[in-house]
């Protein structure tokens, strides 16, 4: 019967020990799940980004095009002459506008 009072206090112990373990398992699922929000947000992020950058190498493909193609030269030096001749004013630039000209433009060279 003397060893009941011996259980007693290694069951406190026991106990103390297991709330202890319960509250670090709660942290660490808590930290798991931010974890994996922030996975997700980079992935989001990532793939925008890929978009991002395949829009922009077909736009300096097109640009390349462009530019590297015997008809630039002839368009450069016309371009010079009208500049002599009256100031050019540029309307306000349009990104999807002007993305399409250029894509129109390398079309119409590459067909050449």
């Amino acid at each position: 019967m003397t060893f009941v009072w011996v259980l007693i206090p290694l069951a406190a112990i026991a106990l103390a020990g297991f709330r202890e373990w319960l509250k670090f398992k709660n942290q660490v699922g808590n930290s798991a799940a931010q974890i994996d929000q922030g996975v997700k947000e980079l992935e989001r992020e990532v793939s925008s980004l890929r978009d991002e950058r395949k829009a922009l190498v077909q736009r300096v493909q097109n640009l390349e095009a462009i530019v590297a193609s015997e008809a630039w030269d002839t368009l450069g030096a016309d371009r010079e002459l009208a500049q002599a001749k009256a100031p050019l004013e540029l309307p306000e630039p349009d990104d999807d506008a002007e993305a399409e000209e250029v894509a129109r433009i390398a079309r119409r060279l590459r067909e050449r």
